[in-house]
C-alpha cells in the first residue's frame, strides 16, 4: 500500500464505521426507551418484565465468546449482517407479541443480536487501518460520538413514534397486535433492515485495502475462505475461543485491562439503576421522576458521544494512560457525590460522570488492539464485553443490597468508588508495557 492511499483508506474505513455505528445505536436507543414499556402495556407484571431483562443479559453473556470467535472464523461482515437480521426479527416480535413465551423468544433473539454485534465492527475497523494507534484512536473516538448521539436520538425518536402511534388511533394497551408503543419498536426494526443492507454494501473490501491478516500481521486471516466447509468452520470455533480468551489471561497488559473491565461498567448503573430509585425518593412522584430521567438519559448519551471526540487531543496533550486515569477518577468522584443531595446534584453528578467517561474507550482501545492479531481480535473484544456484562450483573446486586441496607446515597458512593478504582489497573498496564 502506498503512503498516499493509506490515509484515504483509513478515512473511508472511519466513515463506514461511523455510519454503521450511528444506524445501529439509533435503533438501540429507540428500543431501550420503549420495549419494556411495551411489555408492561401488554399486561406483564414487574417480575415477568424483569425475567425478560434477565433472558437478554444471561443470553448475551453466554453467547459472547462463541459469537466473537465466529466473527474471527467466518468473517466480520457475515456476523454483523446476521446480528442486524436477528435484531430486526426480535423487534417485530416485540412489537406484536403479547404472550410470555413469544416475548421470551424475542428477548432470546435480542440476546443473540447483541452478542453477534458486540465486537466485529470494531475488529473490522482495526483490521482495515492496521496498527497505527492514531488512526485507531481517531476512528473509535468518532464511533464513540456516533454511539452517544445515536442513543440520544433513538430515545427522542421513540417518544415521537409513540406519539404517532397514539395519533393513528392505536390502543395504549392490549393483547396481540399493534398498540401505540409498537410503533417505535417497528421503527427500530426498519432501521435494523437498513443496517443489514449497509453492512453488506459498506463492508466489502476496498480496492487496495489489506486483508485482516495483513493489517494485523497475523499468519491466519480471520475471513474464512469461500471453499471452507461448515464442519471445518465449526471445528475452528473452540480453538479460536480458547486462543482469544487465553490471550487475555497470558498477556500481562491484557490482564490489567481485564481488571479494569470488571470495574468501569459499575459506574454507569448510577444512571440506569440508582437514578430512577433516587429520583423517586427525592420527588415522591414516579411521573415527575420519569420527566427528569428522560432528558437526563438523553443528555448522558449525547455527552458521552461529544466527549469521546476529544480523546485524540487528550492523548496528544497528556498521553493516553494519564488522560484515561484522570477521566476515570473524575467520573468516579462525580458518581459518588451524585446521590448526596437533591435532584439538581444528582443530575449534575451523573451527567458529569458520563461526560468524563466518554474518552475512555478511544484512549485505551489502541493499547488493547496492539496486543492481539486479526485472527483473534473479535474474540478478545467479546472477552471485554463478557467481562462488562458480568460486572454489571454483580454490580447491580451489590448496589441494590447497599441501597437496601444503608440507603441509596451510599449505593452511589459504592458505584463511584469502584469507578475511580478502575484507574489503578492502568498503573499495571503502564508497568507491563514498559
Amino acid at each position: 500500500m502506498t503512503t498516499t492511499t493509506a490515509p484515504s483508506l483509513a478515512r473511508g474505513a472511519r466513515r463506514r464505521l461511523v455510519v454503521l455505528t450511528a444506524v445501529r445505536h439509533v435503533a438501540t436507543g429507540t428500543v431501550l426507551a420503549s420495549w419494556l414499556l411495551t411489555a408492561g402495556a401488554r399486561g406483564l407484571e414487574p417480575a415477568a418484565v424483569g425475567a425478560l431483562v434477565a433472558v437478554v443479559g444471561v443470553g448475551t453473556a453466554l453467547l459472547e465468546l462463541p459469537t466473537g470467535a465466529l466473527a474471527d472464523v467466518v468473517g466480520r461482515r457475515v456476523v454483523l449482517a446476521a446480528a442486524a437480521g436477528a435484531a430486526g426479527v426480535a423487534y417485530v416480535l416485540l412489537a406484536v407479541a403479547a404472550s410470555l413465551p413469544a416475548l421470551w423468544a424475542a428477548a432470546a433473539l435480542l440476546a443473540v443480536a447483541q452478542a453477534l454485534a458486540s465486537g466485529p465492527l470494531e475488529a473490522w475497523f482495526v483490521d482495515r487501518v492496521g496498527p497505527d494507534p492514531d488512526a485507531v484512536r481517531s476512528g473509535l473516538a468518532a464511533a464513540g460520538t456516533a454511539t452517544g448521539l445515536g442513543l440520544a436520538a433513538g430515545g427522542l425518536l421513540a417518544g415521537a413514534l409513540a406519539a404517532l402511534g397514539s395519533a393513528l388511533g392505536l390502543p395504549e394497551r392490549g393483547g396481540p397486535g399493534l398498540i401505540a408503543l409498537s410503533v417505535p419498536v417497528l421503527g427500530a426494526a426498519v432501521l435494523a433492515v437498513v443496517e443489514a443492507v449497509l453492512v453488506v454494501v459498506l463492508l466489502r473490501r476496498a480496492p487496495g485495502a489489506p486483508g485482516p491478516a495483513a493489517a494485523a500481521g497475523s499468519p491466519s486471516a480471520p475471513e474464512a475462505p469461500p471453499t471452507a466447509s461448515v464442519g471445518a468452520l465449526l471445528s475452528a470455533l473452540p480453538r479460536t475461543v480458547a486462543s482469544g480468551a487465553g490471550l487475555a489471561v497470558r498477556d500481562g497488559v491484557l490482564r490489567w485491562f481485564a481488571v479494569r473491565w470488571l470495574l468501569v461498567p459499575v459506574g454507569f448503573l448510577a444512571l440506569e439503576l440508582l437514578g430512577p430509585l433516587r429520583l423517586t425518593e427525592l420527588l415522591a412522584d414516579p411521573s415527575a421522576a420519569a420527566g427528569v430521567l428522560g432528558p437526563l438519559t438523553a443528555g448522558c448519551f449525547a455527552g458521552v458521544g461529544l466527549t469521546a471526540a476529544v480523546a485524540p487531543w487528550l492523548a496528544r496533550r497528556l498521553g493516553a494512560l494519564p488522560a484515561a486515569a484522570a477521566s476515570t477518577v473524575v467520573a468516579g468522584v462525580a458518581f459518588a457525590l451524585a446521590g448526596s443531595g437533591g435532584a439538581a446534584l444528582l443530575v449534575a453528578g451523573v451527567l458529569l460522570g458520563y461526560l468524563a467517561s466518554g474518552p475512555g474507550n478511544p484512549l485505551l482501545a489502541p493499547l488493547v488492539h496492539e496486543r492481539v492479531d486479526g485472527a483473534r481480535r473479535a474474540t478478545l473484544l467479546s472477552v471485554r464485553s463478557l467481562t462488562g456484562n458480568l460486572a454489571v450483573a454483580a454490580g447491580a446486586l451489590a448496589l441494590g443490597v447497599t441501597g437496601d441496607l444503608a440507603g441509596t446515597p451510599w449505593a452511589f458512593v459504592l458505584a463511584g468508588t469502584l469507578t475511580a478504582a478502575a484507574a489503578l489497573p492502568l498503573l499495571g498496564v503502564a508497568r507491563a508495557r514498559g
